[in-house]
Parts: C-alpha cells; structure tokens; sequence
C-alpha cells in the first residue's frame, strides 16, 4: 500500500508515517510488521470513554481496546518505538459509535443524524472538561456525498452535521486542526497552549506558497480515471499498466505523466512537465526514507526517515497531489491536553 500510494497518489514515502488495518483487524505479528517496516504509528485500536487515552508507545505494550475482539493487552507483546493513536469512539443514549455512526445500527434505518451531532457533542464535552484526551471523527466521504442509488443514500445532511460538530469544537479555546504526525510531535514534547503555535511542527503554510492545481501542473480534468476489475479511480501519474497485486503492487503506470521523485515534494511537482515548481532551499526535499522489501535482512535494516524540507504544514487542506484523495486524517490538539482526530478513509 506505501508503494501503491507513492506511485498514484504521489505521496512521497516518507510522508506515509502510520497505518490503519482494515476493519481494525491488527494482530501481534502485524504490528510487529510495521514497526520493523519503519511506520511511526498504528491507528486501530478502539477507545471508548474509559479508554480515552493520549496517544502512547508500544514499549510496555496496549493499554487500550483490552475487552475486543483482540486483546494483546494480556499477552505480553511489546512493539517499542511504535506509536499507538487510538481510535477514539462516541456513546450516547443510543448505544457506542466509532466510523459512520449515522450508518448505525442499521444503514437502511440509521440513528437521526440529531441524535449522532448531539452524542458527538457530549462525548468531545466530557473529554475536554475530563483529562483532555483526543477525540475522533471517523468517516468514508462515499456516505457524506449526493446520493448514488440504490446502494448509497444522499449524505448531504450528514456532511452539513459534521460541519456542525466541527464549527462546535473548534469554538473552544485553545483548538488547533492538526495531523496525526504533528500530534505525535506534541506527545512528545508537549508544550503550554501560549508555545504551541510557534513549534515548527505547527507551521500550516509552505513558503513559498505552492500552486493552487489539485496536481501542481494541471487541473482535475486533466487527471487519469484508471478501470480495474472492482471500481475506479483517479490519478494525476498514470494509471497501472496491469492489475496489482502482492507480487506487484507498482506495475508499471501507463501515459506520459512523470511520478513524483525522491528530490522534489508533491506540493511542488508537475507531472506533466516532469519538472518541480520550486527550487530556492526554503522548498528543498529529499526523501531519505526507501522502499522495503518484506525479506528479514531488509526488514532488520530498517532506517526509518522521512524527507528533509522546507516547510510542508499540512492543517486544513489536503496537498497531497492525488485528484482523489484516498485517505486523509486530521486532529485537533485542544492544547494542555485534547485532540480530535477527524479520519476521512476512502472505501
């Protein structure tokens, strides 16, 4: 998957920090995996009002999701180095959410999307006056968009509830919208509310400014729409010349449009002109980080790196180079101690 994301949604590897496994299905020896791989953080572990904790290192194993369907907290496992972001649930009277809680229980008849605004408006509440710990809004952008029958209902009425949810949290004092990457850097070294915007992981605007196109060269209508057998989707570097797979997540792209290479960032790239739009030092990048093969001399050599750049802020909008954002994840530090994490996952 970093390898697919790195060649059509031109997102640089060192960018690609953590992992959500799919339907939260992690294991012991995935996230054995991960951490060997070099990721920085897992985000699958679900976390409830009592288990609303700040985001922790695996050193001393999980704290968290200890009565799931998988429990390690229990079996000693220990991954050190490896950050764990919970995913953080909502509970009303109408029972615990955690991703597309105005789809539950039943998608057909859902809870009122009334009724989910408040149980998000509560539970954020009882974490900001409690311990301040993060909080998450978890969701597909398929449900949040027009209708496409028969299989998806409009979602305009949820997205319009999220905007409310959203302009509710961010009202209170000492909100910041941030990544899950400047969350970690806050984790580990937290700082007063009045500090918090001065630390360089808290830069939002890469100067110089990069170009407003979805792909830095070309407009959405100049993106690929790349057909394989289970659906579509768009991208700004060509589509796959075969259907991937394990043995070949990367087949070779298909047209004249260049990928993002190891010495420009996306934010920068053209990949029509196969050139970067910005070369003084202030936008300068090299991704130090490298491909990993699944082979134990590789995964035992590890070198976890991420590119070296000017000024790549990424609060409040996605640059990420892709014409279809497949997944993006935010969170807002309620600074001395709260973070919502807002997840956007493609399905």
């Amino acid at each position: 998957m970093r390898a697919w994301a790195t060649s059509y949604a031109g997102i640089p590897r060192g960018k690609i920090q953590g992992v959500r496994f799919p339907f939260l299905n992690y294991t012991a020896n995935a996230l054995s995996m991960i951490q060997k791989m070099g990721f920085t953080y897992d985000s699958s572990m679900s976390a409830l009002d009592t288990d609303s904790v700040w985001p922790y290192t695996l050193d001393n194993g999980p704290v968290n999701d200890c009565s799931g369907q998988i429990d390690l907290c229990s079996t000693g496992f220990k991954a050190p180095g490896l950050w764990e972001v919970p995913l953080y649930g909502i509970s009303g009277v109408d029972g615990a959410h955690l991703m597309d809680p105005y789809n539950d229980f039943n998608i057909a008849n859902p809870v009122p999307v009334a009724t989910i605004e408040a149980d998000y408006k509560a539970t954020f509440d009882r974490h900001y006056s409690g311990n301040r710990a993060p909080f998450g809004i978890y969701t597909h952008p398929v449900w949040i968009g027009p209708a496409n029958p028969p299989a998806i209902p409009d979602g305009t009425g949820k997205l319009a509830m999220l905007q409310n949810v959203l302009n509710y949290v961010m009202s209170k004092p000492d909100t910041w919208m941030v990544t899950t990457s400047q969350l970690i850097a806050y984790s580990k070294n937290p700082v007063p509310a009045s500090q918090l915007g001065a630390q360089p992981y808290m830069q939002c605007t890469p100067n110089p400014a990069p170009p407003t196109n979805i792909c830095n060269g070309m407009s959405v209508a100049g993106a690929d729409v790349c057909n394989l057998p289970n659906g579509t989707f768009s991208s700004c570097y060509g589509c796959p010349s075969a259907y991937p797979d394990l043995g070949n997540p990367s087949p070779s792209r298909t047209g004249s449009k260049c990928p993002v290479p190891d010495t420009c960032d996306t934010l920068w790239w053209d990949p029509v002109g196969c050139k970067c739009l910005c070369t003084v030092s202030a936008c300068a990048w090299n991704d130090t980080s490298r491909s990993i093969n699944l082979d134990p001399a590789s995964l035992n050599n590890v070198v976890s790196g991420s590119g070296n750049g000017g000024a790549t802020g990424t609060t409040g909008k996605s640059k990420n180079g892709a014409a279809n954002v497949q997944s993006a994840t935010l969170a807002v530090i309620v600074a001395v101690s709260i973070m919502i994490l807002v997840s956007f996952v493609s399905i």
